[in-house]
């Protein structure tokens, strides 16, 4: 009996060593978590399985530059868990998700992100942003019901949708 509790005891032990906690006290002073959490993801590296676990609050993570072609596709995540397997990203909880709040600073880009990745898990999170991602508008007019929307776009030098990319999307 005490063999098998040591032996237990031994993998719990080896388990809980590929656990990162954060909470958003670990944050830099003006409150970015991406130094934080990207820390914590190169913890992760080599380690399966391995799991981030946020505490319940806010994280805020501003979306990395990219100057690269079509830096919208190729933008890596605020959260990047590239070349990773086997890792688990997210809230402790159900009952009290973290909220991961994305602050798109440059070209924008996807809240989690992963190439190269696998057996990957995202759970307990509440995705919200900082400001809007793409393009910001004035709303000049509805019709059909709240279904057609005319808008005025405020990005200088910027006059129309891109329709062959969007294509639900019609220019007036």
């Amino acid at each position: 009996m005490k063999l098998i509790l040591g032996v237990l005891g031994v993998l719990t032990t080896h388990a809980l060593c590929n656990v990162v906690r954060l909470g958003p006290i670990d944050c830099d002073s003006d409150g970015d978590c991406w130094g934080a959490i990207h820390r914590a993801i190169s913890k992760c590296h080599g380690q399966t399985p391995c799991s981030i676990l946020l505490a319940p609050g806010r994280y805020r993570v501003v979306c990395p530059g990219y100057t690269g072609d079509y830096p919208y596709i190729r933008t890596p995540g605020a959260v990047d868990l590239s070349h990773l397997s086997g890792v688990t990203f997210g809230g402790e909880s159900a009952a009290n998700p973290a909220m991961l709040d994305i602050d798109y600073v440059h070209n924008g880009c996807p809240a989690v992100g992963s190439s190269h990745g696998s057996n990957l898990t995202i759970q307990n999170l509440v995705l919200d942003t900082t400001r809007l991602p793409f393009t910001d508008a004035t709303v000049l007019s509805t019709s059909d019901g709240g279904r057609e929307i005319t808008l005025k776009m405020k990005e200088p030098n910027r006059t129309e949708w891109n329709v062959e990319k969007y294509p639900w999307l019609r220019n007036w």
